[in-house]
């Protein structure tokens, strides 16, 4: 797909073949640039600076194990995202970048049902591996952290029973799962809003689909203020305010919520039918396994020969009902017949159309 021009507020996003703007390139896999996010460096530096100075403590050991733990179970919550992210891309050579809280959804990499299939299918995998590690620190007997705090409830990082370190680990992937459907620009949940619109709404033009995306996206902002507002209110005040971060949130997502980045976000998933289904058919076969292809490929020879074998039968039919209803009129007809002319007639605009 080439690049894309700058819409008329200077806004420009990254397409499936570039590196995002502040990363850095790590390498590749299986064909794919990698790149990671400079917010992923900073983040580190920052953690392993309070580690350090924090966790040298006796009644702090605990702290280095908990990072470290988390920094393995947020790199294959990574891998996990990169995998269905790959898989579903319509291309290649997509660039697949690591931010925060995943993979970087960049624009052009897949068609809009795509799009909305492996954001369903992210999500739903980062959900069951969390519930399947809490269930299974809930179902023990040592899991005191979870049974006082019931299943949802952050874990604390006493990380020396095994139970606590799989609650901890769940709610991780919990985290990536919440943190990639908020909205904010090379997201999951924007790519996710923007093929809904797309998919749902066919008959919508590029500029209302755009519109109604921008609209979408403030109300989202507008909203996470007034939990901002509320938190304020009710937040606890011996611990630390989140309220803030439900503000910087808020002002990310309204900064990058402008009409003509939802217009460009939109152009790329509004396709023509007849183009995704080409792009579809033309599927390399390295993206599945060769037994899937080849099963997929034997039940489209298979419905190709049932649909030709059909409109033979229908056409050796057709000259003896329209026979019949030359000489007898239309009340000779029986249901069968009526039903063969109308797919027949069917089938006739269809070749016309196409």
């Amino acid at each position: 797909m080439p690049k894309m021009a700058p819409y008329p507020d200077g806004d420009t996003e990254p397409v499936a073949t570039e590196l995002p703007r502040a990363s850095v390139p790590i390498g590749r896999l299986w064909g794919r640039r990698l790149a990671l996010s400079y917010w992923v460096l900073f983040a580190t530096a920052a953690i392993a600076g309070v580690i350090s100075i924090v966790g040298s403590g006796p009644a702090n050991r605990d702290l280095a194990i908990a990072s470290l733990l988390g920094l393995v179970v947020w790199i294959v919550g990574w891998f996990i995202q990169a995998v269905i992210y790959a898989g579903f891309a319509v291309r290649r050579d997509v660039v697949l970048s690591f931010s925060l809280v995943g993979i970087g959804w960049h624009q052009g990499a897949m068609t809009a049902k795509r799009t909305l299939a492996a954001a369903i299918a992210t999500l739903a995998s980062l959900v069951v591996v969390g519930a399947g590690l809490i269930a299974i620190a809930k179902s023990t007997d040592t899991a005191a952290t979870v049974a006082d705090g019931g299943l949802f409830a952050i874990p604390g990082l006493g990380m020396t029973p095994a139970d606590s370190m799989l609650h901890f680990s769940g709610w991780l992937f919990w985290l990536q799962a919440v943190g990639q459907l908020y909205p904010l620009r090379m997201t999951l949940g924007r790519h996710l809003i923007a093929s809904v619109i797309v998919t749902v709404g066919p008959k919508l033009t590029p500029s209302v689909a755009a519109i109604l995306l921008h609209r979408m996206l403030l109300g989202i902002g507008i909203l996470m203020v007034g939990v901002a507002i509320a938190t304020m209110r009710f937040d606890n005040p011996l611990v630390v305010p989140r309220w803030p971060l439900f503000v910087l949130l808020a002002f990310a997502l309204i900064r990058t919520a402008s009409v003509a980045r939802s217009r460009q976000l939109v152009d790329s998933l509004w396709e023509r039918r007849s183009e995704q289904e080409a792009d579809e058919e033309m599927l390399p076969p390295d993206r599945l396994s060769e037994r899937l292809w080849g099963w997929y490929a034997r039940r489209r020879a298979r419905r190709a020969l049932q649909r030709e074998h059909d409109e033979a039968v229908d056409a050796t039919k057709l000259d003896q009902i329209l026979e019949r209803l030359h000489e007898q009129g239309p009340d000779s007809l029986s249901h069968e017949d009526r039903v063969i002319l109308k797919r027949v007639s069917e089938s006739l605009k269809k070749h016309r159309n196409s």
